[in-house]
């Protein structure tokens, strides 16, 4: 008689089993998990490591820019707290809302030194303006009180072929002195078509009120083809000559 064996299995409950398979999911995810962890932390450490290096990047353009600034003209206070907010942002755990903010912060420090430079270019062009009136109003100060009517400058440009522009300085000499009143008579002479030519009577006087001193300008029309030879300011008080001043042209 062939002996057979006899096999017993223990029976392992179906809850148990349930166990088993929940926590072999369990693990698996959280393999998953782990491994999507590493890959976002080495992301992290990429983002930060390129955000400290665009930083060094940044503090190094703002001290070539504040450099070039400082030789044109002193940082006002806001500036430098700027720049000191810029350089105080060197954490090592640098954040990527900290980035966006350092960003911001250079655009800001840029635009800043951008319009610094549009005023020093603005005064440099107010000051030569000043410098151009000053040598205007350089005789302005008479050296003798004898009283009277001066042009003290007078200047004619033919800008267009039938128009004259002048600029002319008037002072009374006389201090303290009552306002004057008078007329200002152009004599422009030339040569029109081989004859002489005289700036028409109509065009000639314009009247004149003058406190101490005064700055004039305006247009004298003539003929485009004008061969213009001179030029005369004339200051009158009734039918009285004060004062006069030519300018000569070349007919070449």
């Amino acid at each position: 008689m062939n002996g057979r064996r006899l096999m017993v299995r223990r029976l392992v409950p179906k809850s148990l089993r349930w166990l088993l398979g929940m926590l072999l999911t369990g693990i698996a995810v959280l393999a998953i998990v782990a491994s999507q962890w590493g890959h976002d932390v080495m992301q992290r450490f990429s983002r930060q490591e390129q955000s400290q290096a665009e930083l060094a990047r940044l503090q190094q353009e703002m001290l070539s820019l504040q450099h070039q600034l400082q030789a044109q003209t002193p940082q006002p206070p806001a500036m430098q707290e700027n720049f000191a907010e810029l350089q105080g942002l060197q954490a090592p755990a640098l954040r990527h809302e900290d980035a966006q903010a350092l960003d911001a912060l250079a655009v800001m420090h840029e635009a800043t030194l951008e319009a610094l430079r549009q005023q020093v270019k603005e005064l440099q062009q107010e000051n030569q303006r000043l410098n151009n009136e000053l040598s205007f109003y350089e005789n302005l100060l008479p050296a003798e009180d004898n009283g009277g009517v001066s042009i003290r400058s007078l200047n004619v440009e033919r800008r267009v072929p039938d128009e004259l522009y002048w600029q002319l300085l008037l002072m009374q000499l006389k201090r303290n002195a009552a306002p004057f009143k008078g007329e200002l008579e152009w004599q422009v002479a030339g040569t029109l078509d081989g004859k002489t030519w005289r700036l028409p009577a109509k065009d000639r006087r314009q009247s004149l009120t003058l406190e101490t001193y005064q700055r004039l300008d305006g247009r004298v029309p003539i003929p485009a083809n004008l061969q213009l030879s001179s030029v005369t300011m004339i200051v009158w008080e009734g039918k009285q000559e004060r004062t006069r001043q030519s300018i000569a042209f070349d007919t070449q």
